[in-house]
């Protein structure tokens, strides 16, 4: 089963950056990393890829040092910057061991009920297009 899922990632960090996939080399700052994340829910949901160059598609990895960090920034993003909480699918970040490098893959499904936002700011999707507001 990890195999298949790891072909997955693989094909989703081919196609590169769409408004379902996002690729970072490293971890954003927690309040960046809960726009995207409140972003994707309010939208149809998405799949955040963290050690992967985003211009190339090259596997760089999270580094063992970084590791920790970056799977505490993902859960501070969704549980104090996002308004209601927001519940990853599944609850944790996973990590991949792709070319010998480990990725971490953030799974945001899509809101069925609230809005979420951060700051008094939320992102909405109106006819296939995002823009921001406030509230």
């Amino acid at each position: 089963m990890a195999d298949q899922k790891e072909e997955a990632i693989r094909q989703l960090i081919q196609y590169g950056e769409t408004t379902t996939i996002e690729i970072k080399a490293a971890v954003p700052r927690h309040t960046e990393m809960a726009e995207r994340m409140y972003g994707m829910a309010n939208a149809q949901g998405g799949v955040i890829i963290i050690g992967v160059e985003d211009a190339s598609h090259s596997i760089i990895g999270v580094p063992d040092e970084r590791m920790a960090m970056t799977m505490d920034t993902i859960l501070r993003a969704g549980r104090n910057n996002i308004k209601p909480p927001l519940v990853l699918d599944p609850p944790e970040p996973e990590v991949y061991t792709l070319d010998g490098k480990r990725v971490v893959v953030v799974t945001v499904p899509q809101s069925m009920g609230p809005v979420y936002q951060a700051g008094g700011v939320f992102w909405v999707r109106c006819e296939h297009t995002q823009f921001p507001s406030t509230s």
